[in-house]
């Protein structure tokens, strides 16, 4: 009678016996990359903020530029009056003016359609003008201007016969006495340029 063979051993396949643990060195690993990835997102998050933060600060910036362009346009003493700090969109900011007269060299072309005297009058009479705004010590900015603080500079070329917008501007000039004053601008002979450093405002007065 046929007897059976044997049965053979059979090894064990399950789930726990294919079951391996976890090393401490790739313990370690893991840790490290998880702690890498949450500097980096730090980083990155950080660096927005900073950078949204100085937009926003170069934008009001920008804003109150313009608006004391506009205020000098219309009354220029009164805006050099105007107090050392400034305070706009909850920050206080510091600026300064720089006024000169702009010197004009035309072509041979143009300069021998014009007459000579219409040239000179020309040349006397335009002016440019620079304002610059910048985030001041009192918010996190610096007393004068430097490339890491948050400015912005708007520089303006204008005839002040055109500037002469309204006539409340010609009206409160002639009020305060300053006929001459406004004379010289138009005519453009012995005219006074203003500047204002940020700190102090002051008048150059020379014969142009």
């Amino acid at each position: 009678m046929p007897t059976n063979p044997p049965a053979r051993p059979q090894r064990r396949t399950g789930v726990a016996a294919a079951r391996r643990g976890v090393s401490l060195l790739e313990t370690l690993f893991a840790a490290a990359a998880l702690g890498l990835a949450t500097v980096v997102v730090a980083s990155t998050l950080g660096f927005v903020y900073a950078r949204q933060h100085r937009e926003r600060v170069q934008l009001a910036c920008a804003e109150l530029g313009n608006r004391l362009a506009l205020m000098y346009l219309d009354d220029p003493s009164a805006t050099l009056a105007l107090p050392q700090l400034v305070a706009y969109d909850g920050l206080l900011m510091r600026w300064s003016l720089d006024e000169s007269v702009v010197e004009v060299r035309e072509n041979s072309t143009v300069s021998a359609a014009r007459s000579r005297q219409s040239r000179n009058e020309l040349s006397k009479r335009l002016l440019v003008y620079t304002i610059t705004v910048w985030l001041s010590e009192e918010s996190g900015g610096t007393q004068f201007p430097t490339p890491a603080t948050p400015s912005h500079a708007l520089t303006r070329l204008y005839d002040p016969i055109s500037s002469q917008r309204n006539f409340d501007t010609v009206q409160r000039q002639l009020n305060r006495g300053q006929m001459s004053e406004w004379t010289r601008e138009i005519i453009g002979t012995n005219r006074t340029t203003r500047s204002r450093a940020g700190t102090q405002a002051s008048l150059n007065q020379g014969t142009q």
